[in-house]
């Protein structure tokens, strides 16, 4: 479902990250800017799972798997201060 919010991205503790935690919240179709050997690229998440995120990039010919240190959504204010 488009838009549909990860269980792997429940409210916690403020200040409480883990390393292997993202600092937004992931969602099914949110855009998102991932950095790969090649470069940057805009895509769209595609899946999600507790560590890896599927990302469609248009014109790429894989779905590429994003981790907390390789992407970011795109709108800067879906990022948790």
């Amino acid at each position: 479902m488009k838009g549909q919010l990860s269980l792997f991205d429940l409210p916690r503790e403020k200040g409480k990250r883990k390393p292997c935690e993202y600092g937004f919240k992931r969602y099914i179709g949110q855009k998102v800017e991932i950095e790969i050997a090649e470069g940057k690229y805009i895509g769209e998440i595609t899946k999600i799972e507790p560590y890896y995120t599927h990302i469609r990039v248009p014109g790429y010919p894989h779905i590429l798997a994003g981790t907390p240190t390789t992407f970011g959504p795109v709108n800067k204010e879906e990022w948790e201060t």
